[in-house]
């Protein structure tokens, strides 16, 4: 007779005997029984899941009765699992990567200078309206600092660490002073 497991697994070694069940003691919601017309005995249905929510459905058919044991539920239940799991890591990695996309292109349209400086003040990296702005190339503003772009009055108001114990950049004046490769402001 069929079983749900404590993970919530549906498994029957004998699905013939699905269709001798009264409707009133079926548990299946709206039964086809397309697996059972087509020969299959052994039928084991494991959740695959990504947290709490059930996003797909692992299913093993088999056309001889008796096909499932316990231990092989429970390596399927783990398998469903493990599948879940990659799952929930490549949604993951697609939003991450889609937000990212969404930020640089933010960033590249961004008529405002935006500059990118590591914990050293070294730039990472900066949008070509900054670029423009200080009069230089993406590449030559890579190799200059914060401090070689700001009036040195302003550099002494700067913290004197870039970072905090926790790791995040402190929130630096939004308006600075600059001057541009030609030491105008």
């Amino acid at each position: 007779m069929p079983c749900l497991t404590a993970n919530g697994s549906f498994w029957t070694n004998r699905s013939t005997d699905l269709l001798t069940l009264r409707p009133e003691d079926d548990m299946r919601t709206n039964p086809r029984n397309r697996c059972i017309h087509a020969g299959y005995q052994s039928i084991g249905l494991f959740p695959v899941r990504s947290g709490r929510e059930i996003i797909g459905l692992l299913q093993l058919n088999h056309h001889r009765e008796g096909r499932f044991t316990q231990e092989q539920l429970v390596f399927y239940e783990s398998l469903a699992q493990n599948i879940g799991l990659g799952l929930q890591r490549t949604m993951a990695e697609d939003a991450l990567r889609e937000s990212e996309e969404r930020f640089r292109g933010l960033v590249e349209q961004a008529v405002d200078g935006i500059f990118l400086a590591d914990a050293q003040g070294h730039y990472i990296n900066a949008n070509n309206s900054g670029a423009q702005m200080l009069g230089y190339t993406l590449e030559e503003i890579r190799k200059l600092s914060v401090t070689d772009v700001i009036f040195p009055e302003e550099v002494a108001r700067m913290p004197k660490q870039m970072s905090n114990p926790l790791g995040d950049p402190p929130a630096l004046p939004v308006r600075q002073q600059k001057f541009d490769r030609c030491g105008s402001p």
